[in-house]
C-alpha cells in the first residue's frame, strides 16, 4: 500500500463541513456576537454624546450646583478640571471607538461568511420548490415567517442598502416573525420571494462594510479633535452601530422565515 502524499487535494473542492443544523448554530452564535458588539458601540457613542453635552454646558455656565447634583464629581469639581477631564476621557472613548470599528469589521465578515455557508443547502431547496411540484403539508397549520410583500421589501432593501434609504424600511424586517399560511398555488411565488431576499444579502454585506470603512476614517479623525462638536459621533451611532444591529437582525429574521417555510411544504 503506497503512502498518500496529498496530491488528491489538487482535484478536490472544499466541501462545506458539518450538518445544516451545526452550521446554523454557528451562524446564530455569530449573530449574537454582532448584536452584543453593536450594543457596545451604541454605548460608546452615547457616552461620547453625554460628555460633549456636559462639556458645552460647563463651558457656558460653569460647574453649577445642578450639574454637580447630576454627575457628582466624576469629572472634577471646577470648570477647569471638568473641561480638562472631558477632553481626556473623550479621546479615550474615541480610541475605543476606533478599536470597536476594527472589531466590528471582523464580526460582520464572520456573520456573513457563516450566513453564506449555512444558506447554500437552503437556497438549493428553495430553487427546487420554485421549479418543482410542491404543496403545503397541512393546510390547517402555519409557520413563523414574514408575509410575501415584506420578503419582497427585504430583497429591495438589502439590494439597495444605504444608511439613509434603510430608515423607515427596516422595522418590518426586524420585527418578530408572525404566523403565516401559504396556499398550494402560492408556494412557488413564496419560495421565489424567500430566495430573492436571502440572495440580496450579498449586496448588503458590501454596503455595511463600506459604512464601516467610512466610520474608521471618521473615528480616527476624532482622535485628533476629541473636544469638537459631536455631530460626527452621533451620525456614526446611527449609520454604523444602529445600522449593523438592525441589518443583522433583519437578515437573520428573513433566514429563519425561509428555513421555516422549507419545512412547511412537501414535494408532490
Amino acid at each position: 500500500m503506497s503512502l498518500s502524499i496529498g496530491l488528491e487535494a489538487l482535484n478536490n473542492g472544499y466541501a462545506v463541513e458539518g450538518s445544516f443544523e451545526s452550521n446554523y448554530a454557528d451562524f446564530m452564535e455569530s449573530y449574537t456576537k454582532v448584536q452584543d458588539a453593536a450594543q457596545q458601540g451604541l454605548d460608546l457613542f452615547t457616552a461620547l454624546e453625554n460628555l460633549s453635552a456636559i462639556n458645552k454646558t460647563v463651558k457656558q455656565f460653569g460647574f453649577t450646583k445642578s450639574m454637580e447634583s447630576l454627575i457628582g464629581h466624576q469629572l472634577g469639581s471646577t470648570k477647569a478640571s471638568v473641561e480638562e477631564e472631558t477632553a481626556k476621557v473623550s479621546r479615550t472613548l474615541w480610541e475605543k471607538i476606533v478599536d470597536w470599528f476594527k472589531k466590528m469589521w471582523r464580526y460582520v465578515k464572520d456573520f456573513f461568511a457563516k450566513l453564506f455557508n449555512t444558506r447554500r443547502g437552503l437556497m438549493l431547496k428553495l430553487k427546487d420548490i420554485k421549479e418543482g411540484k410542491y404543496s403545503v403539508k397541512d393546510e390547517s397549520k402555519s409557520f413563523d415567517g414574514k408575509d410575501q410583500n415584506t420578503l419582497k421589501s427585504a430583497a429591495s432593501t438589502f439590494g439597495n442598502l444605504t444608511s439613509s434609504t434603510i430608515v423607515g424600511k427596516i422595522d418590518a424586517l426586524t420585527s418578530e416573525l408572525t404566523s403565516i399560511k401559504v396556499a398550494d398555488g402560492e408556494v412557488k411565488a413564496y419560495a421565489d420571494a424567500c430566495l430573492s431576499a436571502i440572495t440580496a444579502a450579498d449586496k448588503a454585506e458590501k454596503a455595511i462594510l463600506a459604512e464601516l470603512s467610512k466610520g474608521i476614517k471618521v473615528a480616527q479623525n476624532g482622535l485628533n479633535k476629541p473636544g469638537d462638536d459631536i455631530d460626527a459621533a452621533r451620525k456614526l451611532k446611527n449609520e454604523s452601530a444602529g445600522l449593523i444591529s438592525d441589518l443583522s437582525k433583519a437578515v437573520t429574521k428573513v433566514f429563519k422565515c425561509a428555513k421555516n417555510f422549507v419545512k412547511y411544504v412537501k414535494k408532490g
